[in-house]
């Protein structure tokens, strides 16, 4: 339970990625990072979700795990990596790979 972060009642988003960035400074490599629990775009005055760029530059090489509202994940950079994901990889079962203009997983 110690590498996981629970973002349930934050009110800021900042606040979110501050805690986020603090985690990734203290996760010994090859650990993830993983933000769990039933956390909502709604809940923050921004009104938003963390940008991929915002994960990436808080974490480029620490994978990070983020669990929304239980139904889908949003992965890091460092994170597809870890997984082998690429442009060959197909979408899995149910679920799909959110990809940019030229195939390349996001």
């Amino acid at each position: 339970y110690n590498l996981e972060l629970r973002w349930d009642g934050l009110r800021s988003l900042g606040d979110a990625l501050d805690m986020l960035k603090a985690q990734v400074d203290r996760t010994p490599a090859p650990q993830w990072v993983r933000v769990v629990g039933g956390f909502t775009a709604a809940q923050f005055n921004e009104k938003r979700l963390p940008t991929l760029q915002e994960l990436n530059d808080i974490a480029p090489d620490t994978p990070v795990f983020l669990l929304h509202l239980y139904d889908r994940a949003l992965l890091n950079r460092a994170a597809l990596r870890a997984c082998g994901y690429n442009k060959d990889t197909p979408d899995p079962p149910g679920g799909q790979i959110v990809r940019d203009s030229l195939g390349n997983p996001t």
